[in-house]
């Protein structure tokens, strides 16, 4: 959500514990900027997950179900 923070203040005003998210919404962007060398929004063809590579090594695992506990 970093990349796409529009700078508007919304998010500080409905933040109960008043906390910077704007302040931490630009670190973060600028941390992806340093880190990938991707700018949000730029392409919509480069990805900061490039990086990664093209092959998929990561197979999706069915949920399990919570086991009732025995008292």
């Amino acid at each position: 959500m970093a990349g796409r923070c529009i700078d508007c203040g919304l998010c500080e005003a409905a933040c109960p514990m008043d906390i910077p998210l704007r302040l931490l919404y630009g670190k973060v962007n600028q941390m992806v900027k340093d880190v990938f060398d991707y700018d949000t929004g730029s392409s919509t063809l480069d990805s900061p997950f490039n990086i990664l590579g093209d092959t998929v090594t990561l197979e999706p695992k069915p949920i399990e179900t919570a086991q009732a506990v025995n008292p």
